[in-house]
């Protein structure tokens, strides 16, 4: 498969709200039978149905039987198909990116990223069915959902690990890298966005809410503080907590704070601790990759 450019996607569920929207305002018939069909199911709100919710836990949530080869699927499919941009936040940022830089669909591969979510993974499948008609590839990557602080760092460490890696791949490779920052959470969005950056990507685009049009963000130059990062691994080469006196031997207090700050390092039961998603940047730095 050849391809000159990539798009990275986040996935939410604007899709699912919007086809609901769509249902209840009677502007879609197909629509409403499926929202119904669900209600009597006992899943309404269905996009906006919690992240812990029994309903929504991948991969034995209620709605995820309906990821693969459903009627849900094709009637999502189809509403996406039909309202193009206007059905789903993802659609709407990736169509921006190909118009604001002329990229050819036929030179142009997708990357999506949906949460491990039942209702992000449903709208994933039916947006990857309306891409895969237009574009020259699309690839699903799906990552951990984020309930809670830990949750964060293994979100952020697949983010290195899975996203950051691949950016870094295609542009060494002189593909150009786009990223689509309108869907999703803001907390992870923002992850991914500064992740991508630092990675090299060549353009983020977000809709922006009062004139619905995509907006490209300003890239300033970023780079690592390599000589800042080297003390901190020394600080905490073979342990994942040292105490504080033991930090500032090394590290000034100032620095510590900035750390903390940052949400580079953390407090926990009196001690210093780091971040398990800092730990893998330094082994990236260390080894150039």
């Amino acid at each position: 498969m050849g391809y000159r450019n990539v798009v990275v996607s986040p996935v939410g569920t604007s899709l699912l709200g919007n086809f609901v929207g769509a249902a209840r305002s009677g502007r879609c018939g197909y629509c409403l039978e499926v929202v119904e069909r669900f209600e009597g199911l006992g899943i309404d709100g269905w996009a906006r149905l919690g992240l812990d919710d029994e309903r929504n836990r991948y991969p034995d949530g209620l709605l995820c039987g309906f990821v693969e080869g459903s009627d849900v699927v094709e009637a999502l499919a189809r509403f996406v198909e039909e309202w193009g941009a206007r059905s789903c936040a993802e659609v709407s940022g990736i169509e921006a990116i190909r118009s604001m830089y002329s990229i050819n669909p036929s030179e142009t591969l997708v990357v999506l990223l949906p949460t491990k979510t039942c209702n992000s993974l449903l709208c994933s499948r039916a947006i990857e069915r309306f891409l895969r008609a237009r574009y020259v590839g699309v690839e699903t990557v799906p990552l951990r959902y984020v309930g809670s602080e830990d949750d964060f760092d293994e979100f952020a460490l697949e983010v290195l690990d899975k996203v950051v890696k691949r950016v870094k791949s295609e542009r060494a490779r002189g593909r150009r890298v786009f990223v689509n920052a309108a869907p999703g959470f803001k907390a992870e969005v923002s992850f991914l966005v500064l992740a991508s950056i630092l990675a090299g990507a060549n353009a983020v685009v977000y809709i922006h809410e009062a004139f619905r049009v995509g907006v490209s963000l300003p890239i300033p130059p970023i780079a690592i503080d390599r000589n800042y990062l080297s003390r901190i691994a020394k600080a905490f080469s073979d342990r994942q907590c040292i105490d504080l006196g033991i930090a500032m031997q090394i590290l000034s207090e100032e620095e510590i704070v900035e750390a903390i700050d940052r949400g580079i390092l953390r407090k926990k039961h009196g001690e210093i601790c780091i971040r398990n998603w800092i730990k893998y940047l330094l082994r990236e730095v260390e080894t150039g990759g």
